[in-house]
């Protein structure tokens, strides 16, 4: 069994390069996140009377009477008016009322979007190409983002969300897988666990905070994008999927390039493992032409981690966004609530690489999961033992409780589903993971709102959690194991000899000069290589 770990090692491990594509392909999480909960202030509905005829919005002040209320002696509103302190597109379009299930369906249809962005860019990536397919993403989401802050009315505006929706979809899937693949085993984990994520909701908050203006706001976000889209004359294609697709010159080129930017030799044998990636690959390859979202589920072992990994992400987007859009339904300043929601897990994340590395993938999780789902459970006791007017502190804690334990429990989820599949159909199976949690965001807007039904809400945080937790015990660790890059040295294949397991393990030796090396996983066509290339 060939692996690229080890050439990525000789190459100097975690270098220079490997920092500037995390750099680049990491940075932009910052603007997806912004991006991804920009509802979550944008879709806040200022204060608000009904004004009747014959009044106006001084007179409707001084008459609590007329206070968000719907109905005014018998009759319908004829005329909301918003507090004018911020503007957003519930102010916009009047989005009160038989009007406010507006607000829930444009959350939703963005979801929709990332749904279909997520299903087509695991094909597409795997296709064509991780490197075209994260930058034509990125420069697309941003110019979304710009003509969003001219929109017109709320159907226009719903529209660009789901197009922003399919961007969205299309980074979540490209971005980990592409940055892992220049990356050594041991750095694996830092990607998904480094904050900027909350970082650039950070921005988000303080940005709203100072414009306080819903337009204005899409298009800072727009314009942010440049200086990373540029990053496209910077970094090259994933060497491993160049590999796997039987582009050696290609790739050869870029083991080159990465070798150049570390100061590093590139090792002899480089060309022959290049190839046994590729024949292995052709290999896996004999009875069908190309990989299609079926093979993540051929073979009892594949489907079983499939189906497994596929409840864990549907969970934890539930309880995730769900928490991070019901904010408005939590006590205290909405400014302040999103920041914290935010913010307070960013330190913690920073464990989870060491977590990871320390205690592997599966049981820090399933802490973290169970950590989450007592956060939501707890809740339900507050509600029902605790004075209404003495809940809100308690009830925030508890939210924050639980938003932590379950971000830190992604950050692991996101490196151990990558670790799980091979280079073949890794975008594959990360892309149906993905796709699979947009549904569990277009339904949380309806199944957690903390105003409406927050018995319901807190139950459905503590059973998703609580049974992810169940599940992630389910599959195998990943740590310290080399990444697989075909399906036939995955192990979700059939059993392998005694000699390939001892590979896997790094237990393997050879003979060179009669002194045995240890190898790092590394098998190729009947011939072992050295971590020390």
């Amino acid at each position: 069994m060939t692996t690229l770990d080890s050439v990525i090692e000789a190459l100097g491990g975690m270098g220079r390069f490997q920092f500037l594509s995390m750099i680049i392909v990491n940075g932009p999480r910052m603007l997806i996140g912004w991006s991804m909960l920009h509802m979550s202030y944008v879709g806040v509905t200022p204060d608000w009377w009904c004004v009747t005829s014959g009044s106006n919005l001084t007179l409707a002040k001084e008459d609590n009477s007329t206070f968000e209320e719907c109905s005014v002696n018998g009759s319908e509103c004829p005329k909301p008016v918003f507090d004018s302190s911020m503007s957003t597109v519930v102010s916009e379009w009047g989005l009160v009322c038989d009007r406010a299930v507006i607000r829930p369906t444009i959350i939703s249809v963005q979801f929709a979007g990332i749904l279909v962005g997520a299903f087509l860019t695991g094909q597409i990536s795997d296709l064509f190409g991780r490197r075209y397919t994260f930058f034509a993403g990125l420069t697309l989401h941003g110019i979304f983002n710009v003509a969003s802050s001219f929109s017109v009315a709320w159907e226009m505006f719903a529209a660009l969300r789901f197009f922003i929706g399919m961007c969205i979809g299309c980074f979540f899937v490209i971005e980990i897988p592409y940055c892992i693949e220049f990356q050594p085993k041991r750095w694996r984990s830092v990607t998904a666990s480094l904050p900027t994520w909350n970082v650039g909701i950070s921005f988000m908050v303080l940005a709203a905070w100072l414009v306080e203006d819903w337009s204005q706001l899409h298009l800072i976000l727009g314009l942010l994008h440049v200086p990373f889209v540029l990053g496209f004359f910077v970094l090259p294609e994933s060497v491993r999927w160049l590999a796997v697709s039987g582009r050696l010159e290609e790739s050869e080129a870029v083991v080159e390039k990465i070798a150049r930017i570390n100061k590093k030799t590139k090792p002899s044998t480089c060309r022959q493992i290049l190839e046994d990636v590729a024949a292995e690959e052709q290999e896996s390859k004999k009875e069908q032409q190309k990989h299609s979202y079926l093979d993540i589920f051929r073979g009892w072992k594949i489907a079983r981690a499939t189906i497994l990994l596929l409840f864990i992400w549907v969970s934890m987007s539930v309880s995730y966004y769900g928490i991070s859009f019901g904010v408005v339904g939590l006590s205290g300043d909405i400014y302040l609530n999103i920041f914290l929601l935010n913010i307070v897990g960013s330190p913690v994340v920073f464990l989870t690489f060491w977590l990871a590395n320390k205690f592997g993938r599966r049981y820090p999780t399933a802490i973290l999961f169970f950590i989450s789902a007592v956060g939501g459970l707890a809740n339900i006791a507050i509600v029902l033992k605790v004075p209404e007017d003495s809940q809100g502190t308690a009830i925030l804690v508890l939210c924050l409780i639980a938003r932590v334990g379950l971000e830190c429990a992604w950050a692991i989820v996101v490196t151990h589903t990558n670790e799980l599949y091979p280079t073949s159909i890794r975008n594959l199976g990360y892309g149906a993971a993905n796709t699979l949690t947009r549904v569990g965001g277009i339904i949380a807007p309806y199944v957690i709102d903390f105003e409406v039904i927050p018995i319901v809400s807190y139950v459905v945080i503590g059973a998703t959690m609580g049974l992810s937790g169940v599940a992630v015990l389910l599959l195998d660790d990943t740590k310290d194991k080399a990444l697989p890059d075909t399906i036939l040295s995955s192990g979700f294949t059939a059993d392998k000899t005694e000699k390939e397991k001892a590979a896997d393990n790094g237990l393997a030796t050879i003979q060179n000069g009669g002194e045995p090396i240890t190898t790092n996983g590394s098998l190729g066509k009947g011939e072992f290589y050295s971590t020390h290339l």
